[in-house]
């Protein structure tokens, strides 16, 4: 009889794994999520939008995330007034799961466009990913790329850019 955590392809039951490196300079992500009960997180609220807004944001990204047998590998294109300004892609460790790609692909879009210089600081981030966007919005989950990403944003509406996910 097999193991229940066997299984041909290494990549199912990722959902059962625990703490992964994930690129060299990024660190441990835990897969699962801390709750952290009473906390008082000071990361500000993040925005999401229904629907499409498109002619209201100069900047938009667009994010993904994947994981197969052929790997794991995340990625982005950057839009300034509907003409693409930059292209990303990454592949990471083969241990990464889905939602770590995601959750990556978002934060690279972020550090890449935060620097850019504008006269309309807004950006609207679009994801496949409802669960990156769930995380984002509850303020009781502390993953290691979430905090990133909110600090991120934080860092961007200081520097006085709006950003949306959608």
């Amino acid at each position: 009889m097999r193991n229940k955590w066997h299984n041909a392809n290494p990549h199912e039951n990722v959902e059962n794994r625990r703490v992964y490196k994930i690129t060299q300079g990024i660190g441990t992500q835990y897969d699962r999520d801390m709750e952290l009960e009473n906390s008082n997180h000071p990361a500000t609220d993040i925005e999401t939008i229904e629907g499409e807004e498109e002619t209201l944001h100069p900047f938009q990204a667009y994010t993904d995330g994947s994981e197969s047998y052929l790997g794991v590998g995340a990625g982005g294109i950057i839009f300034l007034d509907n003409h693409n300004i930059k292209t990303m892609q990454y592949r990471l460790k083969e241990q990464c799961t889905n939602n770590q790609a995601e959750q990556m692909a978002f934060l690279k879009a972020l550090e890449c466009i935060q620097n850019m210089e504008s006269d309309e600081k807004i950006l609207l981030v679009h994801t496949g990913s409802k669960i990156t966007l769930q995380l984002l919005q509850n303020k009781k989950k502390h993953t290691n790329f979430i905090e990133q990403i909110r600090s991120e944003v934080q860092e961007m509406e200081q520097r006085e850019w709006r950003v949306k996910f959608i």
